[in-house]
């Protein structure tokens, strides 16, 4: 005879099983508790190879549940919303961190590939010039940048104007169109080409635009651009 299990007594034997962790230790805790695990390893002090492999379960669950919506890596990401998707899958389990991520396209709007640079609590720094070492590589027709931030707010700080700004004149000094920059926040996302904040942005490139890029998570609370109106 099968005993049924709750639902609690399923998941905490099965983190357990993947991660290596004593079930003693959660059946005390709250879903709510079980939950911020996935999040906040620190909580059980797990250990760097707990981490990992709790880090490989929460992306497996983000890329099961981007492709049981019946989505592809194949389809044509012409609409914001669609690149916005799968920038989700690659970046929904990070709550405490910023991710930088580019998408390379093709003349179809298909994915060739896509780069995640993954940052620490306060800051994610890009080199552009590896960004423009990528592009050409690829030969694409274009590109989508996106990243996040954790306090949920998707909407674009002054220091994310000025990086896309930088980028797109690089590229588009390349014949490579910048088509969007998308931030996630916690279940939504902001496109910044159809919010207006990309409009009249190609000019040259200067030499300044070729350094670091760095991406503070400090700047989207403090320094958000409160008073632009995009024309």
């Amino acid at each position: 005879m099968n005993i049924m299990q709750t639902n609690k007594e399923v998941f905490i034997k099965g983190l357990c099983k993947f991660v290596g962790l004593s079930s003693s230790r959660l059946k005390h805790m709250s879903e709510a508790e079980l939950l911020q695990i996935m999040d906040h390893p620190m909580l059980i002090d797990a250990t760097s190879s707990q981490e990992q492999k709790l880090l490989m379960l929460k992306q497996f669950i983000n890329s099961y549940q981007y492709y049981r919506k019946g989505n592809s890596e194949m389809q044509s990401y012409n609409s914001p919303e669609k690149i916005a998707d799968y920038f989700f899958s690659k970046v929904n389990y990070q709550k405490d961190r910023e991710s930088f991520m580019i998408a390379y396209l093709d003349s179809k709007m298909q994915l060739m590939c896509c780069d995640e640079y993954q940052g620490s609590v306060n800051m994610c720094s890009v080199q552009p010039r590896d960004l423009v070492k990528r592009a050409l590589q690829f030969d694409c027709a274009c590109i989508i940048i996106g990243h996040n931030h954790p306090s949920g707010d998707p909407h674009p700080s002054k220091e994310d104007i000025t990086i896309t700004k930088r980028l797109v004149a690089i590229f588009d000094s390349m014949g490579i169109p910048l088509q969007d920059h998308i931030i996630v926040g916690r279940e939504r996302y902001l496109s910044m080409k159809e919010q207006g904040y990309m409009d009249n942005m190609k000019q040259l490139p200067k030499m300044s635009d070729y350094m670091p890029i760095a991406i503070s998570k400090i700047s989207e609370i403090s320094e958000r651009e409160e008073e632009f109106e995009p024309e």
